[in-house]
């Protein structure tokens, strides 16, 4: 008798996706008091030079502008570096998506573990921040949007 053929061997596994940070369920709406007082803070620093590293009082740059604006409304965001504020975001469940973006928001430009800029949504497409060498701290439409993160931070 012949033997039984094989049976067809069983398909790969899926690779497993990399995890989502966690984002808020329902994401609490931003503490307006103190968006105002960051946005303030940030906006007397139009004009300032940008300086890798800057942390003011006359020089900027972007995780040095949004660290001081929200620690001067007493939020602690993360340390002076991008990948930093957006990892401490998550830590706080603080992370919610782009689309519900709010003033006040943290949008991040990069990828996980390599977030390189940071800047304050100030609404209708706008963010304030600190861009880059010989360009001061500003007012500006989102640039490079295939570059945003898929989530933003909302500090409170």
């Amino acid at each position: 008798p012949a033997a039984p053929a094989p049976a067809a061997p069983a398909p790969a596994a899926p690779a497993p996706a990399a995890p989502a940070p966690p984002v808020a369920s329902a994401p609490a709406a931003p503490n307006a008091s103190a968006v105002g007082t960051a946005i303030a803070f940030a906006r007397a620093q139009l004009g300032d030079a940008y300086k890798l590293g800057g942390s003011g009082p006359d020089v900027w740059d972007c995780s040095g502008l949004t660290k001081a604006a929200y620690a001067a409304a007493g939020i602690y965001i993360g340390t002076h570096s991008a990948t930093n504020q957006y990892n401490t975001m998550a830590g706080q469940g603080k992370l919610v998506s782009f689309s519900q973006v709010q003033v006040g928001d943290l949008v991040f430009w990069g990828s996980p573990g390599n977030y390189y800029h940071v800047a304050i949504y100030v609404g209708g497409g706008q963010i304030l921040e600190a861009p880059d060498v010989g360009k001061p701290v500003r007012v500006h439409s989102i640039w490079s949007p295939g570059q945003v993160a898929p989530y933003v931070g909302r500090p409170s």
